[in-house]
């Protein structure tokens, strides 16, 4: 399963973070299960360090990235809140 297909179906079910600040908060409550982040982020070093949890470097901007979550408007992060959708991203 790609990885546009694993966002829409993770996004439909509502077991995703979008943003940044939100990103963070569930990241402080542990949380997140996996991280996915445009590859314009501001802050992508940022999400690449983080070792307890999975990150995933999405290959198109964060346009692209808004596109595959179905949302009109452009994302830069992601957090996967569920164990099952976060395993279909392969991340």
């Amino acid at each position: 399963m790609d990885i546009d297909n694993a966002l829409k179906l993770a996004v439909a079910d509502g077991k995703v973070i979008i943003g940044e600040r939100e990103v963070e908060r569930c990241l402080g409550k542990k949380k997140a299960k996996a991280v996915i982040y445009s590859s314009n982020a501001p802050r992508a070093a940022h999400y690449a360090r983080l070792r307890s949890v999975r990150t995933h470097r999405y290959g198109g901007g964060s346009i692209e990235l808004g596109v595959a979550c179905g949302k009109p408007f452009s994302v830069s992060v992601v957090a996967i809140t569920d164990e099952g959708s976060a395993s279909l991203l392969g991340a």
